[in-house]
């Protein structure tokens, strides 16, 4: 929706404006578990170029998260 752009881009550049240097750092839902929302919706693409080499994904990786060996990377970015 319009008014979610709007929004992460308001604070995004909120952020950038009161301190250019910081990195803005992004979590997932779901314990940041779930970042299937970069595929549909890249937040760098709500953003000047400025703020989008400022823009971190994270993500945690519990045991109970049922996404395999953590040394298993392709596994996990083929769930994103």
């Amino acid at each position: 929706p319009h008014w979610y752009h709007n929004v992460v881009r308001a604070i995004l550049e909120a952020i950038s404006f009161v301190n250019p240097r910081l990195l803005i750092v992004i979590s997932g839902l779901n314990y940041d578990l779930n970042l299937s929302f970069i595929r549909s919706l890249p937040v760098q693409n709500l953003v000047p170029i400025s703020i989008q080499k400022k823009i971190v994904y994270e993500a945690h990786w519990y045991s109970w998260s049922y996404y395999g060996l953590l040394s298993d990377c392709n596994h996990i970015k083929d769930t994103i």
